[in-house]
């Protein structure tokens, strides 16, 4: 298997009346820049996408997702990753760190591409060092092994501007009940408000770097794993907040150079017309590629183009693709 060339992702999805990324700190509304008027979603939740995915349907023991919800033998929720690696490692205390690395880049697909802080610790350092009382403190501040991860995303946001819409509703239990006071079983309804967003579309850009590739043992079957979950998991997230996502394009330019680059995919595209924030589905949107066309054909590393495109999408924009670019179907 050979080792994942540099490449760099345009990613295209969509949804509507949705929040694709709630935050915690505003009641979980969806994650916005006022200024821009711009809807954004994190990285961290674009990779829990392809997690989850890859868990519930990749059987393979050496794509296994370490980075997830683990629970004890008392079925209790736990997040300690010390815990969580001497469970997935047997006998973990007796195998030293460079052996603890490859086990973990060998199982764990999710490490090798996205990388994480492992919590491991030479065989024996820590009794070597309880007779420094320096070197003790030393050890013990350096017990994580940081692994940076193959393939990267930016921040993705809205490709026009969208405006948030609050809708209140009632539940169906009284927060507090009194069988006795019939006035207090009424007026104790429970309330609840929440955000999202009528309609957006969203541009993720990501890259694969083969230096890091080659590090984390990131090969080009991983690539075209975590570029399915990417896809399939975008569209099959089926949760009430998200039901009804579609992935539109998965773009991806591959390098015959490890340090090539087009850069900044996601601020390539044109909207020919200034639809302001009255989007509410995709053919409200009539989107340009020419920018980001010329942009790739002028950067000689570019050495391949293929994409997966919906067959919506591909009716209403494949005229526009240069005949160089290859479909991928899924």
């Amino acid at each position: 298997m050979s080792t994942a060339k540099r490449k760099e992702i345009l990613f295209l999805w969509d949804g509507e009346n949705w929040n694709p990324n709630g935050d915690i700190l505003t009641g979980n509304a969806p994650r916005y820049d006022t200024d821009a008027q711009l809807a954004l979603v994190t990285d961290v939740r674009v990779k829990r996408t392809i997690r989850d995915f890859i868990d519930l349907r990749d059987k393979n023991p050496k794509n296994r997702i370490f980075i997830k919800t683990y629970m004890d033998e008392d079925g209790k929720y736990f997040l300690d990753a010390k815990s969580a690696i001497k469970r997935e490692i047997p006998d973990i205390e007796k195998k030293k760190k460079d052996e603890i690395k490859q086990i973990v880049k060998d199982n764990f697909i999710d490490i090798r591409a996205f990388g994480a802080v492992i919590p491991i610790q030479d065989k024996g350092s820590k009794k070597a060092a309880a007779k420094d009382e320096e070197k003790t403190e030393k050890d013990d501040s350096s017990t994580g092994e940081s692994l940076t991860g193959a393939v990267q995303f930016k921040m993705s946001k809205s490709i026009h501007k969208v405006t948030p819409v609050e809708l209140q509703g009632s539940g169906a239990f009284a927060s507090s009940y009194d069988e006795k006071d019939t006035k207090k079983q009424k007026s104790n309804k429970t309330f609840r408000e929440e955000t999202y967003l009528p309609y957006a579309m969203f541009a993720t850009y990501g890259i694969v770097d083969a230096f890091n590739a080659k590090a984390n043992d990131f090969t080009e079957d991983d690539f075209v794993v975590i570029r399915d979950a990417l896809w399939k998991g975008t569209q099959n997230l089926i949760t009430r907040s998200k039901i009804g996502q579609k992935s539109r394009l998965l773009l991806v330019i591959e390098h015959d150079d490890d340090a090539g680059l087009v850069g900044d995919l996601n601020n390539l595209l044109t909207i020919s017309e200034t639809i302001e924030d009255r989007a509410r589905n995709i053919s409200d949107l009539e989107l340009g590629f020419d920018k980001l066309i010329d942009k790739i054909n002028g950067v000689k590393s570019a050495l391949n183009v293929n994409y997966i495109c919906d067959d919506e999408f591909f009716s209403q924009y494949s005229t526009k693709f240069p005949n160089t670019w290859k479909r991928i179907l899924l």
